[in-house]
């Protein structure tokens, strides 16, 4: 078995079809299986999900409890295939990859460019493998930029890499938890090919919650980032720096998806949620550490010369642009 498409299934009755649809149109071989797991949907998922698999015998239906770690875990678990891609239920799989997987000997992990709401996302210019002296720098340069790198579903993992390690999502994170497993399996990996090619069709059109509004997800953020700053060491200082713009990030993610993009917050509360959040030890720690030089190489950390100083008012404004910029997008 070449690859195991990983799919979580949470109401998802109106999308399903289409993703394994889409992995039907590319992926004509019969070395590939498509493990849906169901867990714990309160629509017609599930009904959706067995007319599927009577239709297509590559289509395995398994259960897990509520929450997409403890399905990919689930996954993972059940999967037979050599090489793992994890899929959203309501986005499409856009390249066949079968042939390229036949190729490539002794890579560790894929990455491949996306279309987001049909806008291409070209994170890789040219195909290449990275390796020898050249893998460290490409790792912190992921880690350093995670809403471009350290996402999912433009990756193609090697299974023995996750199951040697016992590697699995952490089922206690709400967010970022795919980034997460996402840096710790980054760390034992030897090399890593680029794909430039469009593999991924990702959807951020609907009512995913965590796309969407809520000032209950801030705490989940924090608990991420906490989890992320146990990986500061003093061995490695590019790393360290890596994982400060990380967090950094990470925070003007969810200042702007989950106080900014909520309309029904006044201005100057929102403000005071910004300083408030921004003075959590784990984020003050990051801003302080974070250098300038980091800021003039990614314009993304602009906010955080504001930040730095405490200009709480003006990065609001920032963020207030971002979100609206945002919706739309999202429609």
């Amino acid at each position: 078995m070449n690859i195991s498409y990983i799919i979580p299934a949470y109401n998802c009755e109106k999308t399903i079809a289409e993703t394994v649809q889409s992995i039907l149109f590319y992926d004509k071989s019969d070395k590939f299986e498509i493990l849906i797991i169901e867990n714990g949907s309160t629509d017609n998922t599930l009904k959706v999900l067995q007319l599927l698999k009577k239709k297509y015998p590559c289509i395995r239906i398994l259960k897990s409890k509520k929450g997409v770690s403890k399905a990919r875990n689930k996954g993972i678990q059940e999967s037979n295939g050599k090489w793992l891609w994890f899929v959203d239920a309501d986005d499409k799989i856009n390249f066949n990859i079968e042939p390229l997987l036949e190729n490539l000997n002794d890579v560790d992990l894929i990455i491949g460019n996306y279309q987001s709401n049909n806008s291409n996302i070209n994170i890789i210019p040219k195909s290449k493998l990275i390796d020898n002296d050249k893998l460290n720098d490409f790792k912190t340069k992921m880690i350093s930029d995670p809403t471009r790198y350290m996402t999912l579903w433009t990756k193609v993992f090697d299974a023995s890499i996750i199951k040697r390690n016992n590697l699995k999502f952490d089922d206690n994170l709400k967010v970022s938890e795919d980034s997460e497993f996402l840096f710790r399996y980054l760390i034992k990996c030897k090399n890593i090919f680029l794909l430039n090619k469009t593999i991924y069709l990702y959807s951020t059109i609907g009512t995913s919650t965590m796309r969407s509004a809520d000032l209950k997800s801030i705490k989940y953020y924090t608990q991420a980032m906490n989890v992320m700053s146990k990986n500061i060491s003093k061995r490695n200082l590019k790393m360290n720096e890596a994982i400060y713009k990380y967090i950094c990030l990470n925070f003007f993610v969810s200042m702007v998806r989950c106080v900014f993009s909520e309309s029904n917050i006044k201005w100057n509360k929102k403000v005071k949620i910004v300083k408030k959040v921004k003075n959590i030890p784990v984020y003050k720690n990051s801003f302080k550490n974070i250098k300038l030089t980091a800021i003039k190489e990614n314009k993304k950390l602009i906010p955080a010369i504001f930040l730095k100083y405490n200009l709480f008012f003006i990065s609001s404004i920032v963020f207030n642009v971002k979100a609206k910029i945002n919706r739309q997008k999202e429609g």
